[in-house]
């Protein structure tokens, strides 16, 4: 009888980036079309892990004609944030940019 063993993939060392920014960026709709719907099983093909997909139904197809794609102000990764994110306060790190993030696209949305 023959060995076998699962291959391990073998990754490079990979240095974390420096002077790495999040932008935040806000698509704004200014002409859309919104009087289709597509069966809710169709999805599952563009991503099978939702649960939502596998249900009947039917979900409202939107085609954006005419985008504006606003960008907002870049919040940089401190080495401080870094080594939260990467400790006992990843939580608090992750709601940090999370609230960041949230708080300059309602900023974007509200300009228009």
């Amino acid at each position: 009888m023959g060995t076998s063993s699962a291959a391990l993939p073998i990754l490079p060392y990979v240095r974390p980036v420096r002077d790495l920014a999040i932008l935040p960026i806000a698509i704004v709709s200014e002409q859309e079309t919104n009087n289709w719907a597509v069966p809710l099983r169709m999805l599952h093909w563009f991503d099978p892990s939702e649960p939502l997909f596998d249900q009947s139904g039917w979900h409202p197809m939107v085609l954006y004609q005419q985008v504006t794609v606003a960008i907002g102000r870049p919040m940089w990764i401190t080495s401080s944030l870094r080594s939260r994110y990467q400790g006992r306060q990843a939580r608090s790190a992750v709601n940090e940019v999370n609230d960041y993030c949230h708080e300059q696209i309602e900023k974007l949305l509200l300009k228009r």
